[in-house]
């Protein structure tokens, strides 16, 4: 037998290469496992959400009610990072549940949650946030030279320095946790089930952009703002289930939540950190045009050139 033979043979022997949203394919993978699997992550989702609660109120019952007011200014500074800590305590409870699901339930590793090439490819998620906070800045400022009274210079120079360390540590955690449930299990559970790319794109993106109706900046701006998340929703699943991985959506995903944590906060989010600038919770309309641009931008510069890229 040939080389060429045997080599031919040993290919044809393999199992095939699951692509990303595939994966949900691949080790134990009936349909009752799903079924398990899903509740008990959510029910792990909300003894973290319980758990936090009582964190809180033990702490300074003055600050639930503070905290649905949506201002750290209503606190006091101690009190206010104490609760932004208690905040994000929940999706530390949904990043665990996730990959214990996958890895005990599905038998199948970490890393299928999260690309479906043999390694991560951290490149296009540090170019994806770094292309995004780029054109992020450059639409602030262009707000900021246009009407200077709607994006207000707010900076708390020790407070933005107390919370700083918090968010860099723990929006990387929110980010990632949402990422790895939304465009990671969910997509590839929807994939086990569906053999068209299209349902493991749009199922998940009714499911994140439902799940953030709630979101202060959405009722507050109204359809607007609804069409800002359902954009964002969408572009963030087809980037990871055409990209083959949550690399280029976990960068867009970390540059839009830095810079709304960090750069420009809007008056009426679910919980506004100290930002170096404010803005009101109108004008949607150039909020909705900004994203399309910035995705479209981001698109072209970051994503498109990749496509032609051998496996990594």
């Amino acid at each position: 037998m040939s080389d060429a033979t045997f080599d031919a043979g040993l290919a044809a022997a393999q199992p095939p290469q699951k692509r990303f949203w595939e994966q949900g394919r691949l080790g134990r993978s009936a349909p009752w496992l799903f079924a398990l699997s899903l509740p008990l992550i959510l029910v792990i989702l909300l003894l973290g959400m319980l758990v936090a609660g009582m964190l809180l109120g033990a702490f300074d019952p003055s600050g639930i009610e503070s905290l649905a007011r949506g201002d750290w200014r209503e606190q006091p500074l101690s009190t206010a990072l104490f609760s932004f800590g208690f905040v994000m305590l929940p999706f530390v409870f949904l990043l665990m549940a996730v990959f214990l699901a996958n890895r005990l339930v599905h038998g199948r590793s970490p890393r299928s949650l999260l690309t479906g090439r043999a390694r991560f490819r951290w490149s296009q998620t540090l170019s994806s946030l770094a292309v995004i906070l780029v054109l992020a800045l450059a639409v602030l400022a262009a707000g900021r030279l246009l009407s200077p009274e709607a994006v207000v210079f707010v900076l708390d120079p020790q407070a933005f320095l107390l919370f700083l360390p918090l968010v860099l540590i723990l929006v990387p955690i929110q980010v990632l946790s949402e990422e790895v449930f939304f465009r990671g299990y969910l997509v590839q559970a929807i994939g086990r089930f569906f053999t068209r790319p299209w349902a493991a794109i749009l199922l998940p993106t009714l499911l994140f952009w439902g799940a953030h109706l709630n979101n202060g900046p959405v009722l507050q701006g109204g359809l607007w703002a609804v069409a800002v998340y359902g954009i964002m929703a969408f572009y963030l699943t087809f980037l990871a289930v055409t990209g083959d991985g949550l690399e280029h959506p976990l960068g867009v995903h970390l540059g839009i939540n830095l810079f709304a944590f960090l750069i420009q906060g809007a008056a009426g989010d679910g919980y506004r950190t100290p930002t170096v600038f404010v803005t009101e919770p109108e004008g949607y309309e150039f909020t909705l045009f900004a994203t399309v641009v910035i995705f479209a931008v981001h698109y072209v510069l970051v994503v498109r050139p990749g496509r032609g890229a051998g496996p990594a």
